[in-house]
């Protein structure tokens, strides 16, 4: 009797505590779980058309909005508004480059730290505002525009593996390469935009607003992540299928 207890103890699958935690705790961040019903293509659009991947689909817009008024118009500002030689403002835009690098890396660290993931990139992007917001209030000398652009540059690296697990985090696995490719859709109409608005914003003369703007769209993609959300489920297979 003893030898057959210890043969099931053995023979018992083990409880797979790694996948079933995060689900759980994952759960509790999003604030709960909604429930996707319908046949397999129909499911998989409302899951790209649920509420929670639209979140995410206006924060990638913004954050590429940002990314790339800030590369392709922050030189020619810094020279309007602060009369920066246009060596210093490509040193400062190359600073930032390389910063954003190391903050990626940094922020993947950190990310793996701290189940708070929602604090880290809200944290970076309130940053990343409020230092905008001085390189478009104040007269700086080079070396301190070349200090602020390195820290955007850490804050706003540090946001993307944050911003990967928070979409992950609200996903099922057998969406995530959908939705992925629903966000990224956004990061490409934000790129459109981009030189669009902030080139009229430089060609009125106003580049201070340029700054302001961007610490706005910092702000608005902050919003976003604290916006609740809920964790999706899909139905089991042969409910899809059905």
């Amino acid at each position: 009797m003893a030898r057959r207890r210890d043969d099931r103890r053995r023979h018992r699958p083990p409880d797979d505590h790694r996948d079933r935690q995060p689900v759980a705790s994952r759960a509790r961040r999003c604030g709960g779980t909604t429930g996707i019903e319908g046949p397999g293509f129909i499911a998989e659009v409302r899951v790209l058309a649920s509420y929670s991947v639209l979140m995410f689909f206006v924060f990638y817009l913004l954050q590429a909005l940002t990314t790339n008024g800030l590369h392709s118009f922050v030189v020619a500002a810094l020279a309007d508004l602060h009369g920066t030689p246009l060596a210093a403002a490509s040193t400062a835009l190359t600073a930032y480059l390389i910063a954003s690098a190391v903050g990626v890396l940094a922020g993947g660290f950190l990310v793996d730290k701290t189940p708070r993931h929602e604090l880290v990139a809200v944290t970076a992007l309130g940053a990343s505002a409020a230092l905008l917001v001085a390189l478009g209030s104040v007269s700086l000398p080079i070396l301190a525009i070349i200090a602020l652009m390195t820290a955007i540059g850490i804050f706003q690296g540090t946001v993307r593996p944050a911003r990967h697990m928070l979409l992950r985090s609200i996903l099922p696995r057998d969406a995530f390469g959908k939705a992925i490719s629903m966000v990224a859709t956004g990061a490409a109409i934000g790129g459109f935009i981009a030189p669009v608005m902030f080139g009229w914003i430089m060609d009125i003369g106003e580049a201070r607003w340029l700054f302001y703007l961007l610490a706005a769209c910092l702000v608005l993609i902050a919003l976003t992540v604290l916006a609740p959300k809920q964790r999706i489920v899909l139905p089991p297979d042969g409910a899809k299928r059905s």
